[in-house]
C-alpha cells in the first residue's frame, strides 16, 4: 500500500460459491465485504464495512483483461468519496493494483493514481 504499509487481502468462496468474501487489512483499517452477482441483472456488486464505521458499495466490471471496482466510500461522519480500483494480472502469483479518483459523473480520472502489487501467499 502507499507509504510502505503492508496490505493483506483475502478472497474466499462463501455461501456455496454464490459470493466471494473479501477481508482486507491495510494499516489500522480492517474491512470485510462480499462480492456477488445479481441474478436479475447479471451485474457484479460489492459491499463492505470497516472497523472505523465506514461502508463501501460498488460495482465490478471486466474489460481488456482488467477487473475494475468503481466504488463509493462513506465514512462514519457521512462524508463520501468515490474511487476506482483496477486489478491487472501480471504473473500467475501477482496482481498490479492501481487506485484512481472518480468524478461525480462516474468517470475515472486517468492521471490521478497510486498503485501497488498484491502477491499470492503460498500455504
Amino acid at each position: 500500500a502507499s507509504g510502505g504499509e503492508t496490505a493483506k487481502v483475502t478472497y474466499e468462496w462463501k455461501l456455496d460459491r454464490h459470493a466471494i468474501g473479501v477481508k482486507a487489512v491495510i494499516g489500522d483499517r480492517d474491512t470485510e465485504g462480499m462480492i456477488a452477482v445479481d441474478p436479475k441483472t447479471g451485474g457484479i456488486t460489492y459491499t463492505a464495512v470497516d472497523n472505523q464505521g465506514g461502508i463501501t458499495t460498488g460495482t465490478w466490471t471486466v474489460s481488456d483483461d482488467k477487473a475494475t471496482l468503481k466504488f463509493a466510500y462513506t465514512d462514519r461522519n457521512g462524508e463520501t468519496r468515490k474511487g476506482a480500483i483496477v486489478h491487472e494480472k501480471t504473473t500467475a502469483d501477482t496482481l498490479r493494483v492501481k487506485m484512481y479518483k472518480v468524478t461525480d459523473s462516474g468517470e475515472i480520472e486517468p492521471n490521478d493514481q497510486e498503485g501497488f502489487e498484491l502477491v499470492r501467499l503460498k500455504k
